[in-house]
């Protein structure tokens, strides 16, 4: 009996934690600055991120990997060879609301799998890419 629970105790300690939940709070503003974010941390490649105050989120020259990112009334702007990889991105699906992803700049891109909203958009500019898997 000993192992047993030796055994259920390791399986629930090597259990993945799940997602944390990113909200973007200001209403411009760079990415990788914490204080943009709630709570105060930056998301990785385990969390969710949702842009769905009004804001704009601006990703200029880095890259930010995620579980999923959700722009519902919001802005994501991916420039300056920025990039974005999600295995899912949301982008304007709630009801009435706009979000808008714009990638522009040599090598900036958004690679990931997304639904694109009835009232929303995606742009990629002269040197952008937009890759949808």
């Amino acid at each position: 009996m000993g192992a047993g629970l030796c055994l259920l105790a390791a399986l629930l300690l090597a259990a993945p934690a799940d997602a944390t939940e990113f909200y973007w709070n200001v209403a411009t503003g760079q990415w990788e600055v914490a204080e943009n974010w709630n709570p105060q941390l930056l998301p990785t490649a385990a969390d969710d991120a949702f842009i769905d105050n009004g804001g704009t989120a601006l990703i200029d020259g880095i890259s930010a990997d995620l579980a999923q990112l959700y722009v519902g009334s919001g802005t994501l702007e991916i420039t300056n060879g920025g990039s974005v990889t999600a295995n899912y991105v949301d982008i304007g699906q709630n009801a009435n609301s706009t979000g808008t992803v714009t990638v522009d700049g040599t090598g900036s891109t958004l690679t990931v799998d997304f639904d694109l909203g009835e009232h929303s958009t995606a742009h990629s500019g002269q040197f952008g890419l937009v890759t949808n898997w």
